[in-house]
Parts: C-alpha cells; structure tokens; sequence
C-alpha cells in the first residue's frame, strides 16, 4: 500500500495517467480524501502544462462539482502574487537565471551538484526517484508551486540546448538515471552531500 507522502502520490497518479486509459481524477480523490486539493490542483496544472483541451476523466455526476473546485484552486493560484502559474515554469536554470541565481548558487542552495543540476533541468533523472525534500528546496528557491516543479520534473528528458540539430540523424535523448544511483557517482557533490542524499531516499522508501 503506498505511504501517505504527496510527492509519491502525485509520482504514482502521474505513470497511472499515462498508461493505456489513462487514469480517473475522482477515483484517486476517493483513495486520497485527505489530498483533494493537492490531486485536484495538480490535475488543473497537468492539463494546463500540455495545453489538453479535455477535462480529467470524472463520472457525468461528479463532473460540474470538480470543475467548480478546480476553478477555484486555479483562481488562488493564478492571483497568488508570491508565485508563478505553471505554464511559466519552462525549465530549472532557465528561471534560476530569471531570478538572477547563477547555476553555481542553486547548486549550492539546493546542496547538489552542478552536473546533478543540469540533469533535473532536462529532466534526465526519473521524477519518482527524486526525493520530495529536493523537489520542494528546489520550488521554494525558484518561487515556484511544488506541483508545477513535479509537473515539469515527470515529462520526458528534453535534449540539451547545445545539441547538434545539423547533423544527418536526429539527436537522441539521454536515458534517465534513478537519482540516489547517479548521487552514489556523482564527482562534483561532497562526500557530505552523497551521504545527506543518500540519507534522505532511504528514509522516504
């Protein structure tokens, strides 16, 4: 049975949206009463994000009530002045620079390294392997919605901006890494930082 923490949640309704017959919003609210905003909220954002035109599957009944409750969310977060809406949120180093940070000092603050970074910016790492705590460090210093970090981090890897469109066969996408297994290898990051990762995957399996 899978534990109470939202991030697994959301990681969990995301491959379930994905796969053949997608996924059924008022189901997962059902399992999850305690989460209706957060599922709620995330779905209007998914949607929004890849410009769907059709509303997360609901029964005919229960339709208009979620509708009405996604309304709401979206309006709080659309005038929430302290955040931006997830349709701006483009990539990780691309706001760090909107905001002034350098990609050293995100590094720094998120107490990773630069390659490690760079990875989560094309998205290169499976989002359920990377650890909640990161993911919401990561929002709060690009002031940004947590579900629209996990939204952009559960799309598939995106080619680096220095690939080589001119050659004959087209570009191929990395593989994605599992974060604690890249962490383990990783040469820019500290012994201290491995361990604290390390750490922190561990406590949240």
């Amino acid at each position: 049975m899978m534990n109470d923490n939202i991030d697994s949640i959301l990681a969990a309704y995301v491959d379930a949206v994905d796969r053949p017959g997608g996924a059924r919003l008022d189901e997962w609210v059902k399992r999850y009463p305690q989460h209706e905003a957060a599922l709620i909220r995330f779905a209007v954002y998914r949607q929004a994000s890849s410009g769907a035109e059709t509303s997360p599957q609901l029964d005919p009944g229960d339709e208009q009530m979620f509708l009405e409750k996604a309304a709401r969310l979206r309006q709080k977060f659309l005038t929430d002045t302290g955040r931006q809406p997830v349709t701006s949120f483009q990539g990780v180093l691309s706001s760090a620079q909107a905001l002034g940070l350098t990609t050293q000092q995100l590094a720094a603050r998120l107490g990773i390294g630069i390659s490690a970074l760079t990875k989560l910016d094309r998205r290169l790492f499976k989002h359920n392997s990377i650890p909640g705590e990161l993911i919401s460090r990561l929002a709060e210093c690009l002031s940004q919605q947590r579900e629209a970090v996990l939204q952009y981090l559960s799309l598939p890897p995106r080619l680096s901006h220095s690939a080589d469109y001119r050659a004959k066969a087209s570009p191929r996408v990395q593989q994605q890494d599992d974060f604690a297994d890249y962490v383990a290898k990783c040469s820019d990051m500290s012994p201290e930082q491995k361990s604290y990762w390390s750490d922190t995957v561990e406590n949240t399996e």
